[in-house]
């Protein structure tokens, strides 16, 4: 079943910005997101065959088949049984994105290290109003060498800021109030 509802789902799922449709590691890793927050069935998450419907509780825009932004939305949670973690796992199959935005999700426990290395576009990374995701800030976000904002308010983090954080040379906004950082980026 699940093999059925990918193959539709790559076949016929559009997202604003392109008329292409989805690369199928691109729609298989979206499946993925979509079903890490709790969705059993995805293909009730499409908005006629396009995935940019605010009202599904998630935006995307593409260019030539890759998903390039991803925004998740508090009425995702809502609408769903959350299963509270970072989604790590599957948002790292989405190698292609430039801008992430998990905003008010409820998510929980530390940000994982292995999310980082594949997501070499990224520019604009936002995890804020998690106010259980804790621990420390993961030294491989200085991986993210494209990062021009990062966004990491009101959630629990601890502990001193990454020195690696310095090799952001991009960086032009970051925020980190909200937290119980210690530590300065100079």
């Amino acid at each position: 079943y699940i093999s059925l509802v990918l193959v539709l789902f790559a076949s016929f799922v559009y997202a604003a910005g392109d008329d292409r449709p989805l690369v199928e590691t691109d729609a298989t890793a979206l499946v993925r997101v979509l079903e890490s927050l709790g969705c059993d069935d995805c293909t009730l998450w499409l908005n006629g065959s396009r995935v940019c419907s605010d009202d599904a509780g998630f935006a995307l825009e593409c260019t030539a088949g890759r998903v390039r932004k991803l925004i998740l939305y508090p009425s995702l949670v809502m609408q769903s049984e959350l299963r509270h973690h970072f989604l790590a796992t599957e948002l790292a199959l989405l190698d292609a994105l430039e801008h992430i935005s998990l905003h008010d999700l409820g998510l929980e426990g530390t940000m994982p290290k292995s999310i980082f290395a594949p997501l070499k576009s990224l520019r604009e990374l936002r995890v804020e109003l998690n106010p259980q995701l804790s621990g420390t800030l993961p030294s491989q976000l200085g991986l993210l060498t494209s990062l021009t904002t990062l966004v990491l308010s009101g959630n629990a983090f601890s502990g001193d800021m990454p020195v690696e954080l310095m090799q952001l040379t991009q960086l032009t906004a970051l925020a980190v109030h909200g937290n119980r950082l210690t530590g300065s980026v100079v």
